[in-house]
């Protein structure tokens, strides 16, 4: 029967050139191994961003900013009220949006 001795390696021989190949071919292998590092991590981020953001409450101005109104917009806002007939809901709705009422 084959009886198991314990090996101990106390040198390794191996010509300089073969190890500056095989260290190349490690940093070869390590550029898409970073890529895939990335793509995982990049996800991962994303769905903690995105978990976390749900949490936040809704009209914070983080999930959901009111867009910037142009002053075309303003004037349109304060002919629609005019043409309502001076309805207190649109004059109100004038008011959030541009802090004064037409």
């Amino acid at each position: 029967m084959l009886e198991l001795q314990p090996v101990v390696v106390r040198d390794v021989r191996i010509p300089f050139i073969s190890m500056v190949i095989l260290m190349v071919k490690w940093a070869l292998a390590a550029i898409p191994a970073l890529f895939l590092l990335i793509l995982v991590g990049t996800a991962a981020s994303g769905l903690v961003a995105g978990l976390f953001l749900r949490m936040l409450p809704t009209g914070t101005g983080i999930v959901s900013p009111l867009p910037r109104r142009s002053v075309v917009d303003q004037a349109s806002c304060e002919r629609d009220c005019k043409d309502s007939g001076g309805a207190a809901d649109c004059y109100a709705a004038c008011e959030r949006l541009y802090g004064h009422t037409p």
